[in-house]
């Protein structure tokens, strides 16, 4: 005659930890082998982060590395602004390589070239560009001068230097803000996010099935109604 005990619950915990973890596994497996393979659009979304980058690299605040699909503001390097003249002749290092910025030129690029592409609203003039953007003459900014050729300012009071230092870095660092949440470029990071999250969305399906093959139906079909991890641990289902 057959002796039966009950499974201690050490050994309960630990078959229905292992079916747990056979359900993740074989989940993971189904869905990065073959369901995101095929829905995966990557031509899209290869597409959309270069032009992403494009859109970066054109504002003329940002560096870009299309190798990585690495961007960074030029606020980020604060060696660029510990000087006047580094505002306008800085050596930085991105990613390997040396590159020479002049923060005033790209600032006022943007603002008077490509603010409209960016936000939609108009791009400054070089007056609105001095008076609301650099604020030249105001206490705030301690800017007294700006020169659009040769992109160089001068200060009001060079006791205060440090104040316009750290203007002429915030306005950039608030630059970059802009930019990142612009229409132009949040529109095509969205679009990049929709396709991941639809993609991955699919991942909840094939846990569905794969749980109800694991749990259900092999249990079923099995002599002892065992799911992999009861098996594993001697565990069977019997009728009292």
């Amino acid at each position: 005659m057959k002796q039966i005990f009950l499974a201690g619950k050490l050994k309960r915990i630990l078959a229905t930890a292992i079916d747990f973890l056979i359900l993740i596994a074989t989940s993971a497996l189904i869905f990065f082998a073959i369901i995101y393979p095929i829905s995966f659009n990557a031509s899209d979304y290869q597409s959309n982060s270069l032009t992403l980058l494009n859109r970066f690299e054109e504002s003329e605040i940002y560096l870009t590395t299309v190798g990585d699909g690495s961007y960074s503001s030029i606020s980020d390097f604060s060696n660029c602004y510990n000087r006047l003249d580094t505002l306008t002749s800085c050596v930085v290092t991105y990613k390997g390589q040396d590159k020479t910025i002049n923060t005033l030129e790209r600032t006022y690029h943007f603002y008077t070239q490509k603010y409209e592409t960016f936000t939609g609203k108009a791009n400054y003039s070089l007056d609105g560009f001095k008076n609301k953007v650099l604020k030249v003459g105001a206490e705030e900014s301690n800017i007294a001068s700006f020169d659009e050729v040769n992109f160089v300012i001068t200060v009001t009071d060079p006791t205060y230097l440090n104040k316009t230092l750290t203007y002429v870095h915030d306005l950039v660092e608030n630059t970059a803000e802009l930019i990142y949440d612009s229409p132009y470029i949040s529109n095509i990071a969205e679009t990049n996010r929709t396709i991941l999250r639809n993609t991955f969305l699919l991942i909840i399906p094939v846990v569905v099935v794969n749980c109800f093959i694991l749990n259900f139906l092999i249990p079923v079909l099995a002599p002892n109604g065992q799911t992999i991890g009861k098996r594993l641990f001697g565990i069977k289902v019997v009728k009292k």
